[in-house]
């Protein structure tokens, strides 16, 4: 696998979860970043869970013990309701 790139994109893509605004169109790649946390790849003491896993918590959100926050969770499903 080519590393940096995949890195670099999960890297993009968790700075652009950070702003509410593109929430809507990285609903595409939702499970593209749950691969990318359930498949590691590690390079120079970089891993792809990691990047994927800022990326992922950045958009669904979370609660104090880590997982998924409910408010993070509801928000995901009402924008994949307006979009369908």
């Amino acid at each position: 696998m080519t590393f940096a790139p995949v890195c670099y994109a999960l890297l993009v893509m968790e700075a652009a979860a950070k702003h509410e605004s593109q929430h809507e169109a990285l609903l595409e790649v939702i499970d593209a970043l749950e691969y990318a946390c359930a498949h590691d790849f590690s390079y120079a003491d970089m891993s792809i869970a990691a990047y994927g896993a800022g990326a992922l918590g950045a958009l669904v959100g979370r609660n104090a013990g880590g997982g998924a926050g409910t408010v993070g969770v509801s928000r995901l499903l009402r924008l994949k309701n307006l979009k369908s």
